[in-house]
């Protein structure tokens, strides 16, 4: 993929130049999507840790851009599509005591669409959409195994729950909200109630920008 020649250069020695253009990485982009695909008819036929870990470590609902949404000059093409299980971002791994046992304790997380950045020079908070930089800890995948095996396969099966194999979130999916996420529910409605109509007005200004989307638009 990408463009390459070799060119003479001092001492009858070769050059080696290249280039890796825009339609270039889209097409790389298909490619990884195409290979997903496989994955999942492999895992759906045959759930085991092998297939699990390796549909986890790429699926859609990790992927991240590579660029800085603020750097215009980076290309939007360039996205991580791998390696989740690894560097511990988007899943992350700690053994832990739960119940009285040790065990692995698995938690995950889908990227986040929009970025945010503050401006206190003038008190101002950015919204950016379609930036897709970072995950969140998502309660609904929290995963407590006898081992890692075990887990990356639990895993797997509730990431297959709650998001499409584009990495879409699934809508109206029916679960039992563990008793750390109706807290978690509890302290930020709390928090949300101190903000009365009144003064909406006092809250910092925001500030909307679209960043270049998946599909270029």
């Amino acid at each position: 993929m990408g463009n390459s020649v070799l060119v003479p250069a001092e001492d009858g020695m070769l050059q080696w130049c290249g280039s890796f253009t825009d339609r270039d990485r889209l097409g790389l982009i298909e490619y990884v999507w195409h290979n997903f695909q496989k994955l999942d008819l492999q895992w759906r036929r045959k759930p085991n840790f092998l297939n699990s870990y390796n549909w986890l470590n790429g699926h859609p609902a990790f992927w991240v851009r590579a660029s800085n949404h603020f750097d215009k000059t980076i290309n939007p093409w360039e996205w991580k599509t791998n390696g989740f299980l690894r560097d511990g971002k988007a899943v992350h791994l700690d053994v832990m005591e739960h119940d009285g046992d040790a065990v692995f304790a698995f938690e995950a997380g889908a990227h986040v669409p929009d970025g945010r950045e503050w401006i206190a020079e003038d008190n101002t908070h950015i919204i950016i959409t379609g930036v897709y930089q970072t995950h969140y800890r998502d309660l609904r995948m929290d995963v407590y195994a006898d081992s890692y095996e075990d887990g990356i396969i639990k895993l797997a099966v509730l990431v297959d729950k709650f998001f499409n194999i584009d990495g879409s979130e699934k809508e109206n999916v029916e679960y039992e909200k563990s008793q750390e996420e109706l807290k978690l529910e509890q302290i930020i409605e709390e928090r949300a109630s101190k903000y009365a109509p009144e003064k909406e007005k006092e809250l910092p200004t925001r500030a909307f920008i679209q960043w270049e989307s998946f599909d270029g638009q």
